[in-house]
């Protein structure tokens, strides 16, 4: 509604997404280390900070990633992760294949389909 109002008399095009995508969270010492296995971007601290959003490739699936803390905040950097939710699941499960060298679990897709990563 407060878009709505903030946007009264100027020719405009209003649609809710908010059903369209998934949020991931991620947080911990090795977060970015976990994030920087699946994508391109810049995610060391001297390019990536907190704040920042960017949006790119992890896996195979387009994302939009936001720091939300720093480094040096208890518990580490946390990062929001904004997918379609049909891609969802897919980046998921390659979060945690990416992440096992931390102990993260193995996810399995939810329909069965083969994970492929790279």
């Amino acid at each position: 509604e407060k878009a709505r109002n903030a946007l009264a008399g100027l020719h405009h095009q209003l649609d809710h997404v908010g059903d369209y995508y998934t949020a991931i969270d991620l947080a911990g010492k090795n977060a970015r280390d976990l994030l920087m296995k699946l994508t391109t971007l810049d995610l060391h601290p001297r390019a990536f900070r907190v704040g920042m959003v960017a949006g790119g490739i992890f896996g195979r699936a387009n994302a939009t990633l936001w720091q939300m803390t720093d480094d040096e905040s208890p518990g580490g950097p946390a990062f929001r992760l904004f997918i379609r939710w049909s891609m969802a699941d897919y980046l998921w499960c390659a979060l945690a294949e990416a992440g096992r060298e931390w102990g993260v679990p193995e996810q399995i897709p939810v329909k069965g389909e083969r994970l492929t990563i790279g």
